[in-house]
Order: C-alpha cells, then sequence, then structure tokens
C-alpha cells in the first residue's frame, strides 16, 4: 500500500510516498505505521507521541482530512472506511502552525486553556477532612459536559 504523508522541512512543504506491505501493519495501530516508517524507510520523520493511550493527543493527525490519534487507531479498522485503502495521506493536524512534518505547535492551544481554566474549583468550604458536598442540581449542571 502507499503512505502519503505532508511533510515540512522549515521551509517548504512537499508531499513524500512511501510503499509499505500490508503484512508489516497487520495488527497495528497508525502510530506503529509511522514508527515504521521512521525505522526502516526514513529516518528523518518527524512526528510527536508521549502517552500511546489516546489521551494526551499528542500524536494527533489527520488521515484523508479526517483527524486521529495516531495510537488509538487500528491499521485495519482505519482502511475499511475508505473506498481505495492502497493509498492513504497523513497530514498534520489542521489549524496549527507546523514545525516539521506532522509535528505542530500546541502552545496557543495550551495558552488558551490556562486562560480559561477548564477545572474543577473547590468551593470555600472545602477542607480535606470533609471534603466537598455536591448538590443533585450541581451534578447534573456538570454531568453532561464530562459525559462523552
Amino acid at each position: 500500500m502507499k503512505i502519503i504523508i505532508d511533510r515540512y522541512d522549515g521551509t517548504q512543504h512537499y508531499k513524500q510516498a512511501y510503499v509499505v506491505d500490508k503484512k508489516d501493519i497487520e495488527g497495528k495501530t497508525l502510530l506503529s505505521l509511522l514508527l515504521f516508517i521512521k525505522q526502516n524507510l526514513d529516518a528523518t520523520l518527524n512526528f510527536t507521541a508521549s502517552c500511546r493511550s489516546a489521551i494526551c493527543g499528542a500524536c494527533g493527525v489527520r488521515v484523508n482530512g479526517h483527524s486521529v490519534l495516531a495510537c488509538d487507531e487500528k491499521m485495519e479498522e482505519l482502511l475499511a472506511t475508505y473506498d481505495n485503502p492502497e493509498v492513504i495521506t497523513i497530514s498534520p493536524l489542521a489549524n496549527f502552525r507546523v514545525i516539521s512534518d506532522l509535528v505542530v505547535d500546541w502552545e496557543p492551544s495550551i495558552e488558551n486553556l490556562r486562560k480559561i481554566r477548564p477545572t474543577f474549583i473547590p468551593k470555600d468550604e472545602f477542607s480535606a477532612e470533609k471534603g466537598c458536598k455536591q448538590t443533585q442540581a450541581e451534578y447534573d449542571k456538570i454531568q453532561k459536559q464530562w459525559d462523552c
């Protein structure tokens, strides 16, 4: 199969194609495919990954225009969703400044999160001994946001 990766070397954007045998990706994730390419075909390919548990988002990329977490995307399932599974294009996330290949600058997004502080803040009456009591109405108010 053919893997086309949108690359960026700091000055120019270009596409690079890699040919991978399907047996080399059986039972693997998209992140495993990227690692295979880096380790066996092109050591200059740049991408990021961290937790490998679909939590941190560091391995986020686009496949044929759709955003995915590379560590969580099984290749067999991914290929089954496309009309032509013999060719896929992997690109960096949209709406981010590309640093190198699939590596994007997360700092503006992190700074926005710092500004809005999307966390639970305990009430003033919170204490380590008693905790913080929550009413059913308070629970109902936030339940929709975290029940994805």
